[in-house]
């Protein structure tokens, strides 16, 4: 089991699974182009750091009075994503735990958070019609915002244990109708903002933090990890 703690603060750290990723808008390392990112490196020991070779798909880098005025990734729901080339340490097969820390800032009802999969098939189950869709394909990871606009920023966790996946919100579970669906592994990239190829399905949002264990967390590291990440932030428990 890998653990990790995250700079001074720790709350990333657990010891329930194995870090696929964790990229973090304060502490990972952003080569910045202008005010553009080139570059998010990965603060597990896979170095599966996220890049953007093509200047107009960075996303922006500003400084955020909304999550205590710390630094965060613009996605602009036009061409921004981020990605990696599939490589094994993205692996999750049918579990995985996904925790980010984002605010929407348009509606994008068929945009992505990240997705590793076909870019042909669009969020599936929603969890709430102002809220999330989060869909766990047979082909792939994919996990997606919609239906907002000038929203807050929220934490927002996806645990998937193979028969079972659950989902909570700055600490509170939420409980709609999710259809189950297995991931396998694929060959397919990992995209933060867009679909695989980065040509459509792009989501406008700000991105403060991401990370992805192969396993499901128990539930006791998550709740530790989210009040922890609330703490950090000063996100609400309760989003009005």
């Amino acid at each position: 089991m890998e653990r990790i703690k995250a700079g001074p603060f720790g709350v990333l750290d657990v010891t329930s699974g194995i870090l696929n990723y964790y990229v973090d808008t304060e502490l990972s390392t952003i080569n910045d182009m202008s005010g553009f990112a080139q570059s998010l490196s990965d603060l597990s020991v896979n170095s599966n750091t996220f890049t953007q070779v093509t200047s107009n798909q960075r996303p922006s880098i500003l400084n955020d009075s909304a999550i205590l005025n710390k630094r965060v990734l613009r996605f602009d729901g036009t061409n921004d994503n981020l990605g990696i080339s599939n490589n094994a340490t993205l692996d999750t097969g049918d579990t995985l735990t996904t925790i980010t820390i984002f605010r929407s800032r348009a509606q994008a009802l068929n945009g992505y958070l990240h997705m590793k999969g076909i870019a042909s098939l669009a969020p599936g189950a929603r969890v709430d019609p102002t809220i999330i869709d989060c869909e766990a394909p047979s082909v792939g990871q994919m996990f997606g915002i919609g239906g907002l606009t000038a929203d807050t920023y929220r934490i927002w966790v996806i645990r998937k244990d193979g028969s079972n996946t659950r989902t909570w919100i700055n600490s509170i579970e939420q409980f709609p109708v999710i259809t189950n669906r297995t991931i396998v592994n694929t060959s397919a990239d990992l995209r933060i903002g867009s679909n695989e190829f980065g040509t459509s399905r792009f989501q406008n949002f700000d991105l403060f933090l991401q990370a992805q264990w192969r396993d499901p967390l128990s539930i006791s590291d998550i709740i530790d990890l989210q009040d922890g990440l609330r703490e950090r932030t000063g996100i609400a428990k309760v989003v009005a």
